[in-house]
């Protein structure tokens, strides 16, 4: 009876006894898989969401965990929004990912289930000096203290003269200011309450969350249970069903591991807020409901470095947080600070990311030339938009509102194959830019230097027509085999496909044979015929793959080194069209009226 391997461990060497033997083996070689084209990373403020994570957002409903479209420089909501509706205009399969800044002074919101109390304890012992008795202390939250006792000038107690804010937070310490002689006075505020509930995520986006007691599905008068329904406009309801303990502690026990743990296969972890247990235990009423206040979004002082971010060993934070999620386009919303350019190239290359930037609002062509010949920055992997800003309809807010040209830029070639280019596509969403406001159309001139200079504009009229478009297709190069859109983005594209899992990989460990050549010079063969080939349309226009004994010598393989040599042609691109043209009464037309080869 034959036997069968199906790891293909039989070795020919050790098989002795007389029978059929069969060796299941794996498929020799790789394939390579297309990577991904049309990742766009976003960074920039928002009012809800994690901090410095890059988080993947691929339709309008995950939009909503970075909260609402704000009137605000930078706002991520808002450069997203647009990036989304491009994306669904022109029918593209692409994605985003998304990566929040704060200032470090963002705050989560909270809200309270039967807040009963607070006491008010002076802070690291003596608690101010200058005080009397009677006179009245004001915290930053607006609660205010009665001075009750005072020993050598220094507060030893106070009374709470109006209820604390139920958005406080539990044991914070506050710093206080007083209507009397006294200063420098802090305490720590102690609330006793039933349940805190504070926001996932920091941000105002956090402030509207409700969250309310019903009755539990299975509730009778013999096993009283509870719903809890956390609401927050824009994200999807969360009920907890069926909440009941032995004791009233048990319960508030039990409601707590619900949230933070879930309660049932169907019904995981809260995605909006976490819980924490109080000291009261008495259990909740029908209609009971705890309304959140309190969440910051921590922008007040927002700046270059704070969006830039930084990377130490695995730590990382700002435009660091995309390495290695193969991204193919990248931006930081309404970014305008040309002196971070040349770190934006240092990392757009080291990724293969195609970085896009704006130049300040109103500049002239001279300062945008200015600019990038200071900053040094004459490389493919950025692409800079002239300060020539963008006017859009918040129709959200009812407003129209001026965005950094990098937004739109970004938006539109995220969403086009990798041999395309911006240049003469008509972008999404713009009504209006700075200089189109103005009844001044850009001159020949004008365009030559910006072309010279690579530097690369919005603007209506273009090529195509009276609409608002990618003038000039340019990178920021100066190199031109390398200075349009398509180079940094179809380079990144040929190599993280060649580099992604399953490809050329497996090759590594095998013995240097002929079938070796053979095999990986199929796979090599095969991905490079595929984009040749493609249809409707090719992605480059030819390829040589010199991969043999012929230039891998026993010198080199024998320490282990093989070498591939591969050469790569990419379609030209139109961006002159010149007509010939001749006229006249005495114009001889030849026999042949027209001519037409695809030679």
């Amino acid at each position: 009876m034959a036997q069968i391997s199906y790891g293909g461990v039989f070795n020919s060497a050790t098989l002795n006894v007389p029978d059929v033997y069969l060796n299941i083996l794996q498929p020799q070689g790789g394939v390579v898989r297309p990577a991904s084209i049309g990742v766009l990373a976003i960074r920039g403020v928002a009012s809800w969401g994690p901090v410095n994570v890059a988080t993947p957002v691929g339709n309008m409903g995950a939009l909503a965990l970075f909260g609402p479209v704000t009137v605000r420089k930078y706002d991520l909501a808002t450069a997203s929004l647009i990036a989304l509706q491009t994306q669904l205009a022109l029918g593209s399969g692409a994605g985003l990912m998304l990566s929040r800044a704060t200032d470090g002074t963002d705050t989560a919101a909270t809200g309270f289930f039967g807040l009963i109390a607070a006491t008010a304890v002076p802070h690291s012992g003596a608690g101010g000096t200058g005080y009397a008795a009677n006179d009245t202390v004001t915290l930053t939250n607006g609660v205010v203290l009665t001075v009750s006792t005072v020993t050598l000038g220094a507060i030893t107690a106070v009374t709470i003269q109006t209820p604390a804010a139920t958005s406080e937070p539990t044991n914070p310490v506050a710093q206080a200011s007083t209507s009397g002689s006294g200063t420098g006075a802090t305490f720590d505020l102690t609330y006793s309450y039933k349940m805190l509930l504070t926001s996932k995520y920091t941000g105002t986006g956090g402030n509207p969350t409700v969250a309310t007691f019903s009755a539990g599905s299975n509730s009778v008068v013999s096993n009283t249970t509870f719903k809890l329904t956390v609401v927050l406009p824009g994200m999807a309801p969360e009920i907890f069903d069926n909440l009941s303990g032995a004791s009233n502690a048990a319960f508030w026990a039990n409601v707590v591991s619900a949230i933070n743990n879930g309660n049932s296969p169907q019904r995981g972890p809260s995605n909006l807020v976490v819980a924490t247990a109080g000291s009261v235990t008495t259990k909740p009423s029908v209609g009971d409901q705890a309304l959140f206040s309190g969440g910051t979004d921590g922008t007040a002082s927002i700046t270059a470095s704070v969006l830039m971010g930084s990377e130490s060993g695995s730590t990382r934070t700002g435009i660091y947080s995309f390495r290695g999620l193969g991204c193919s386009d990248g931006m930081i919303a309404d970014f305008d600070d040309h002196t971070q350019n040349a770190a934006l190239v240092t990392f757009a290359q080291s990724e293969g990311i195609y970085w896009h930037t704006n130049d300040t609002a109103g500049e002239t062509i001279t300062s945008a030339i200015t600019n990038k010949q200071t900053d040094g920055t004459d490389n493919p992997w950025l692409k800079v938009y002239l300060g020539d800003w963008v006017y859009w309809n918040d129709n959200i807010n009812g407003q129209q509102r001026l965005l950094g040209p990098a937004t739109f830029g970004a938006s539109l070639i995220s969403t086009q194959p990798p041999q395309q280019v911006g240049l003469n596509k008509q972008v999404s969403g713009a009504v209006a830019t700075q200089r189109s406001k103005t009844g001044n159309p850009y001159a020949s001139l004008d365009l030559s230097l910006l072309e010279t200079a690579g530097i690369d504009l919005i603007c209506n009229p273009i090529p195509r027509g009276s609409m608002f478009g990618i003038r000039l297709g340019r990178n920021a190069s100066s190199d031109a085999t390398r200075n349009l859109d398509n180079w940094p983005r179809l380079t990144s594209f040929i190599a993280r496909s060649l580099a992604g899992p399953g490809a050329l990989g497996p090759a590594i460990g095998q013995t240097i044979t002929d079938d070796f050549f053979e095999t990986w010079y199929a796979v090599l063969d095969a991905f490079l015929g595929g984009l040749k080939n493609a249809r409707p349309t090719a992605v480059i226009q030819n390829y040589q793959i010199n991969f043999s004994r012929a230039n891998n010598p026993q010198s080199q393989t024998a320490v282990g080194l093989v070498v591939a040599e591969v050469l790569i042609q990419y379609l030209g691109i139109a961006q002159v069209f010149l007509v010939n043209l001749q006229t006249g009464a005495t114009v001889v037309i030849p026999q042949s009226t027209s001519s037409f080869a695809l030679a």
